[in-house]
């Protein structure tokens, strides 16, 4: 069992069930066959964790279908992704067993290419049924999450036992691809029935395809986060066999599975038990949210368990417990505990969007591990120790990135809820607070200009009639406004945002402020204007409170005109709340508005219109916005100027039946 007994550490996400399946191969026709099962299964993992990374935890902080990274878009873009990686990674791991010639005609030698097909199968099952789970999470479904995991884990390993025991000489591999059968197929039939419903929205498979490739390649760098852990795992545990105590590093290896346990179990357990304690609406950015409280619960009470039944399972597959103390199996377990304290880290460090602050930090366990374990020896007491040190410092590298994200100043926002720094580094970046998707954003905002003209000028607002941009952002509205002869106050919040809007031009009929005293001061307003604005305000009490002091600035007779965003799902997200149009409806006929009229709007990704689909499946729009995220100046321009001239030819502003976008006009 020399050398190979190290991978067990990098099944990260399996934990302990494959183990289990492992040793029960050990266990019919001898150890070498479970160490080569280890081993490809560990490659099997590794692929998982590479393919389901970037995507999970954008999934569940993930916003309404308003902003181009929601579930569905993301899901499907992981699932290509998982798809390549699991090809790929099949091909590699059919290549990269022994020969025949090398190992006596062990199981793994003889049939590369149906190695390569489990790892391939395993891979892709395995981070389908991960991408369901953060969709299930995202959509507050926790408890379906954990059943979905619960099934996804059993069926194949029972499926498995039962052909070990049909034919336990000749066909073990052949076994190992039918236990994985059904966690792909109960993968295959999600992701199918999830594209297709996906496509009859967007109009064909090919335009989902369309729209979720350009996310694959966006978030790659926090790969690091989970890939880097898994090495420092099987380093660590490469650390222990070294002394060639082969009966030692097995039974540190299964000590080590039952402390991935206690990450497994939490995530299970608290799937099904979060539900019960008001998860919903709970503010992740602060606290101890009851997920995180209920993971840390479940692991301190796995500490106990394990300690009474860890040798037991040691000495029930023939493994000596005597190698491994109870101090070693404890250690191990109190590894657990600040795991989880490390997921609230996670868990607060998500909901702020640091992804790059995540990805450093599994750098920071890496190299921790490396040299506590090196400083240490190779014992396994020395090894569970360097696991608890790097968990530690990690902790409080994190917790540090915490407080300083929350000591940044922040201005209250009068206008919605969310973290008005947030916007104004939108706007740093990007120039404006919409679309991070630029070929979405020029067509968008130029469509959105030419709706709102020809809206309003059909209200026959007399010349220099009063005007307020309520949540003017960076000014696109309000300048077209003033170049219809309105005398125009756009208001936002955020500074940063009001400085890039005077960087853009002042009309002279026209002026920007982040004071809310100025919108009374400057009223009554014949039009008032809010373009993506109300479904910002989270809270509705707070979004009761925004209605009425724009009303209150209103002229009677004035007219209120609104673009927000509807949907009959109405998650609530960090920075985007949909609601229905009867919530919509409510919310302004309760502050004694009056009702002229609500339309459907078009959605560039749920929508779209012919003329968009054309736009965005050109290569040279294609092309100029990936060289956007490179800053080129020409790029932009460029791009600018080719999505106004598709806008401007494209009149199918509106759809029939519901859509995830409005237009609503309301009179005082």
């Amino acid at each position: 069992m020399q050398g190979a007994l190290i991978f067990v550490g990098s099944t990260g996400l399996a934990k302990l069930l494959p183990l289990l399946f492992g040793l029960l191969l050990a266990s019919l026709v001898g150890s070498h066959s479970y160490v080569h099962f280890v081993e490809i299964l560990a490659q099997a993992n590794f692929l998982t964790a590479l393919a389901t990374v970037s995507y999970t935890q954008m999934i569940l902080a993930s916003n309404t279908p308003e902003d181009p990274r929601n579930p569905q878009h993301l899901a499907v873009s992981a699932l290509v992704f998982a798809a390549i990686v699991s090809a790929l990674g099949g091909l590699w791991a059919g290549h990269a067993v022994p020969d025949a010639t090398s190992c006596n005609g062990n199981w793994a030698c003889r049939v590369p290419a149906q190695t390569g097909l489990w790892v391939a199968l395993y891979s892709f099952g395995n981070s389908v049924l991960m991408v369901q789970m953060s969709v299930l999470n995202a959509q507050l479904k926790g408890a379906r999450a954990g059943i979905l995991l619960l099934c996804g884990l059993s069926l194949p390993y029972a499926v498995g036992a039962l052909g070990l025991a049909l034919n336990a000489d000749d066909k073990l591999l052949l076994s190992a691809i039918a236990a994985t059968l059904p966690i792909v197929a109960l993968a295959v039939y999600w992701s199918a029935n999830h594209t297709y419903l996906r496509a009859l929205r967007l109009g064909s498979v090919r335009t989902l395809v369309a729209r979720s490739l350009p996310r694959i390649p966006e978030y790659g760098y926090i790969m690091l986060f989970s890939a880097l852990i898994l090495y420092a795992h099987a380093h660590a545990l490469s650390a222990v066999n070294a002394a060639n105590d082969h009966a030692a590093a097995a039974a540190f290896s299964l000590g080590y599975q039952l402390f991935a346990v206690g990450l497994f179990v939490p995530g299970v357990l608290g799937n099904l038990v979060v539900p019960l304690l008001g998860r919903r609406g709970q503010d992740t950015t602060k606290g101890v949210g009851p997920i995180t409280a209920a993971y840390l619960g479940i692991s301190l009470a796995s500490l106990g368990l394990v300690q009474v039944f860890g040798p037991h399972i040691l000495s029930w597959y023939g493994l000596e417990p005597s190698k491994v103390s109870h101090g070693t199996l404890l250690t191990l377990q109190v590894a657990v505990v600040f795991a989880s304290l490390n997921a609230l880290v996670n868990q607060r460090l998500a909901a702020r969007r640091r992804y790059g602050a995540m990805a450093g930090l599994s750098i920071v366990y890496l190299v921790t591990l490396l040299l506590a374990g090196n400083f240490n020896g190779h014992s396994a007491a020395s090894v569970a120790d360097a696991i608890v040190a790097s968990y530690l410092v990690t902790l409080m590298m994190g917790m540090a990135i915490v407080r300083r994200s929350q000591a940044a100043p922040t201005k209250p926002s009068a206008a919605h809820e969310s973290d008005a720094a947030y916007w104004s580094t939108r706007a740093r970046r990007y120039g404006h607070t919409g679309w991070t998707n630029q070929a979405i954003y020029h067509y968008d905002q130029t469509l959105r200009l030419k709706l709102v003209k020809t809206t309003v000028g059909q209200l026959g607002l007399p010349a220099n009639a009063r005007c307020l941009d309520y949540g003017c952002g960076t000014g696109d509205f309000t300048r077209m406004l003033s170049a219809m002869g309105l005398n125009v106050l756009g208001y936002d919040p955020s500074s940063a945002v009001i400085d890039v809007a005077h960087g853009q031009g002042v009309a002279r009929n026209a002026r920007f402020t982040t004071r809310i005293e100025d919108l009374t001061a400057h009223g009554p307003y014949r039009l008032t204007l809010a373009v993506t604005v109300f479904q910002h305000i989270l809270d509705d009490a707070s979004l009761h409170s925004a209605i009425e002091r724009v009303v209150q600035c209103m002229d009677d007779g004035g007219h209120l005109v609104l673009i927000e965003s509807c949907t009959q799902a109405a998650p609530q997200s960090a920075h985007v709340r949909g609601r229905t149009v009867e919530a919509w409806h409510d919310a302004f006929a309760s502050s004694g508005l009056h009702h002229c009229f609500t339309k459907s709007l078009y959605h560039p990704t749920l929508q779209p219109t012919p003329s968009f689909r054309a736009y965005s499946a050109r290569p040279l729009v294609r092309a100029l916005r990936v060289a956007t995220h490179f800053k080129l100046p020409l790029a932009t321009k460029w791009l600018r100027k080719i999505a106004s001239t598709a806008a401007e030819a494209d009149q199918d502003f509106f759809v029939e039946g519901n859509s995830a976008v409005i237009l609503m006009v309301w009179r005082k």
